[in-house]
């Protein structure tokens, strides 16, 4: 596996658990003003900067239409994790669209 595609993993790794930790810290209850702030979306928040600066550095190496394209495999794995952790439902619109996501992942990157 290239390098590039080694930070860009590591960047979509981060970005789908930053969805997923923001998420969870949403739904948690608080009574005060700044409830929504907790270590879940803390979390989420610092793993957003860190996919930020996976993404930076496979950016300095890589394409920049390439790297944009392998990031929209987050909608994915956000929408598969989603699906797991939060049992919301998937229709078959969502999958189909998840399907054309990794096609055209795989059209530009070997394009």
């Amino acid at each position: 596996m290239s390098k590039h595609l080694l930070l860009m993993f590591f960047t979509v790794c981060c970005n789908v658990a930053a969805n997923l930790f923001l998420k969870s810290g949403a739904s948690v209850a608080s009574p005060t003003p700044w409830g929504v702030v907790n270590l879940k979306t803390f979390c989420g928040l610092s793993l957003f900067g860190l996919g930020a600066l996976f993404y930076i550095a496979a950016l300095r190496i890589g394409s920049l239409s390439v790297s944009q394209a392998i990031v929209s495999l987050q909608y994915v794995g956000v929408l598969l994790g989603a699906y797991f952790l939060f049992n919301e439902h998937l229709s078959w619109f969502q999958l189909l669209g998840c399907l054309f996501v990794c096609l055209g992942m795989i059209m530009v990157t070997h394009g």
